[in-house]
């Protein structure tokens, strides 16, 4: 188990690489036709103008069949985008035939004949090569160049210390290309990394307090004090209905349920605090929600009524008893902090507000009801939901009565 995170993430560091690898050759494809091109037409402009020149026929019909191979390839890369790996290659051609077409001039005219052209051609093509993240590709290309560039020196037969410095700066080319080609890598391996630690954390974590932790944002150990909304939801008859069932039905069943809850607390903006057992504790800042939270939290507590009822549909679909919970609604100042030991710590709220809604929530069931709320977040929320105010609650540890009021889903 220790080592799957990490071959999923070389996996998906691969893929990453891949489509970067499919997007460059089929660009590449795209500018082999155009500069291709143009090069035809140039050669084709110089022949009408100074009659037959055997030498620029003969490199005419190399670059016509570069063009021809480019059009090709982009034709077929964009039918089937798989073959555009494959094109990529086409560099190593391109390569042999800039070789061809210089090593053409040295033998047809010395005099006139520039070795200059190749090694700048040459380092061209390494650098197109580069953002193709290849690196076997990158040696070959930089293997070819430093032969290429010495033949030519030979056949032209320059000084040893022209060829030599040629050959030095298409080398340097070469590391150069290769150390890009693996910075690149590594690149992409840090944002995978990334992304892998946030997909992480975003299993345990809501996305809000999932992003504080991947940028090593300070919670803050001596806490602060703000106004959010609590809510806390429980599954009723959980112990009963759980004794009945082997464990992996269990976690299965809880799963299915706690991750429907979850998806609609995060589609409020809401932060999931933590689990307890088949209990949920969410809270809804101004920060995060919005700054009606109380409202949003009723809405979002309705919204999570509504999914358990078409989760029970799906239940019933499969010959399984239906789910009932209750839900409370509290709203009030509460201490949010990064709370623990050095060795363990949490981001949670605490405070008495967080102790009322979770015996609020008790009484769910003693009213038969699925939402409560209590008269802090019914005034917050306002009149535009059906409210029915129930008998005054007496809590236990506190001396006065609290007014709470029920909500139909």
């Amino acid at each position: 188990m220790r080592h799957a995170p990490d071959i999923q993430l070389i996996a998906a560091i691969d893929d990453t690489i891949r489509r970067m690898r499919l997007d460059t050759a089929g660009a590449a494809n795209r500018f082999r036709v155009l500069w291709a091109s143009l090069w035809l037409v140039r050669n084709g402009i110089l022949l009408a103008a100074g009659g037959a020149d055997p030498m620029l026929r003969r490199q005419t019909l190399f670059v016509a069949a570069i063009a021809a191979g480019a059009a090709v390839a982009a034709w077929v890369g964009h039918r089937n985008p798989r073959a555009r790996l494959w094109s990529r290659y086409l560099l190593l051609v391109d390569l042999v035939v800039f070789f061809l077409i210089q090593l053409d001039s040295v033998v047809s005219s010395p005099a006139t004949a520039s070795t200059a052209f190749a090694p700048a051609a040459f380092v061209a093509v390494l650098l197109a090569v580069t953002l193709m993240h290849d690196g076997p590709l990158v040696w070959a290309t930089a293997g070819l160049s430093v032969a290429f560039t010495a033949v030519l020196g030979w056949v032209a037969r320059l000084d040893a210390t022209t060829v030599s410095t040629s050959i030095i700066v298409v080398s340097i080319a070469s590391l150069i290309a290769r150390a890009g080609e693996r910075q690149i890598r590594s690149m992409a391996a840090r944002v995978g990394r990334g992304h892998e630690a946030r997909t992480r954390l975003a299993r345990y974590f809501s996305p809000q307090v999932a992003e504080r932790i991947a940028l090593g944002t300070n919670f803050g150990h001596e806490g602060e004090t703000r106004e959010v909304t609590v809510l806390m939801a429980d599954l009723r008859g959980f112990t009963t209905w759980s004794e009945k069932l082997e464990s992996p039905d269990v976690v299965a069943q809880l799963n299915e349920y706690l991750s429907r809850m979850v998806e609609v607390i995060h589609q409020h903006g809401g932060i999931l605090d933590k689990f307890i057992g088949d209990g949920i504790l969410a809270w809804f800042s101004a920060e995060h929600a919005g700054p009606n939270h109380a409202a949003i939290a009723v809405a979002c507590a309705r919204s999570m009524s509504d999914s358990l009822g078409a989760l029970n549909l799906a239940r019933a679909n499969r010959e399984l008893p239906p789910f009932d919970m209750g839900i409370a609604l509290h709203t009030g100042d509460v201490t949010i902090g990064d709370i623990g030991s050095p060795n363990r710590r949490e981001f949670t709220i605490i405070g008495d507000t967080v102790n009322t809604v979770a015996r609020v929530e008790g009484f769910t069931k003693t009213f038969g009801v699925r939402i409560l709320a209590t008269s802090a977040t019914r005034v917050r929320a306002g009149d535009g939901y059906p409210w029915i105010a129930t008998v005054p609650l007496e809590l236990r540890g506190k001396s006065a009565f609290i007014e709470a009021f029920s909500l139909t889903s």
